[in-house]
């Protein structure tokens, strides 16, 4: 008799332990600083593309699922909560940029910058300006808008599949 119990307590305390906890679709700060021109390589022809992995993020996200009104696919925009307006304000963005990655469950998609709305820098790559004000993050290809001189990541299928699966596509 005593061993039943003893097997169901074993399962239900093991239960919590191999739940595996889904954290969504956030935005990360990377461990990245931003380029230097004068450390091009012969070869480089992307300044500021860059695919971040896990071993880059920082251990809290800057943005949360639930900080995530919607995401428009075809404007490439993301529609913020008051919660996820406040947060963007708490990181100060330098004129050339902070690395952010989008991710979902904490496993990168593409990274992207953050860009200060009065810097005269470019950027070659993804870049979403934080607009005082607004509660939208738009996702830009490039600054002067222009072709991306790698493939565009933002039209990732993993990204339009997950954000369509949860409802949060627009």
């Amino acid at each position: 008799m005593k061993t039943p119990i003893l097997v169901i307590s074993l399962c239900l305390l093991s239960f919590p332990l191999s739940k595996v906890t889904a954290q969504g679709l956030e935005i990360y700060q990377v461990k990245k600083s931003y380029p230097n021109s004068n450390h091009l390589k012969a070869g480089d022809s992307c300044l500021y593309c860059f695919y971040p992995d896990k071993t880059v993020l920082y251990d809290t996200a800057l943005i949360k699922e639930t900080d995530i009104e919607y995401f428009d696919w075809d404007k490439q925009m993301i529609g913020l909560k008051e919660s996820g307006i406040q947060k963007l304000g708490i990181p100060k963005i330098p004129l050339q940029g902070l690395a952010v990655a989008l991710c979902i469950d904490k496993e990168p998609i593409y990274g992207f910058w953050l860009w200060n709305i009065v810097s005269s820098f470019g950027s070659d790559w993804v870049l979403a300006f934080v607009y005082p004000g607004s509660n939208r993050l738009k996702l830009d290809a490039g600054l002067p808008k222009t072709t991306l001189k790698e493939n565009d990541p933002r039209q990732n299928e993993k990204l339009k599949k997950y954000l369509t699966d949860i409802g949060m596509i627009k």
